[in-house]
């Protein structure tokens, strides 16, 4: 029974939070700390990653990889957080792999204007 309660109790906790933080509305934004950075206001604790598969150029893999970041960022935060180019810190790996092709990974802290 008093298993029962805590599941119960933890079900109603987590519809709570799902329902009372919309993703456009922050999402899970509250979680992070945050610093106005430049006129933006940053997650200073927090790290998002975005990566590529293999693509002909590097270009194209950073372009992937920067898609995959934005993706992320908006499903957890919403879309006020999911401009690359607002976000700080950001550190690039790139490297080919097979047939010549290269693949990247990106990591940055979001940020929103």
């Amino acid at each position: 029974m008093r298993t029962f309660v805590l599941a119960a109790a933890a079900t109603a906790v987590a519809s709570f939070i799902i329902t009372a933080t919309p993703a456009d509305a922050g999402g899970l934004a509250g979680l992070h700390k945050t610093k106005i950075v430049n006129g933006k206001v940053c997650m200073i604790d927090h790290w998002h990653n975005g990566q590529s598969g293999a693509w002909r150029s590097e270009a194209q893999a950073r372009a992937v990889a920067i898609r995959s970041w934005k993706g992320l960022v908006r499903a957890e935060y919403g879309s006020a957080w999911q401009d690359f180019h607002a976000s700080i810190h950001k550190k690039w790996s790139c490297s080919k792999v097979s047939d010549g092709q290269t693949a990247c990974k990106v990591m940055s802290r979001p940020c929103r204007h």
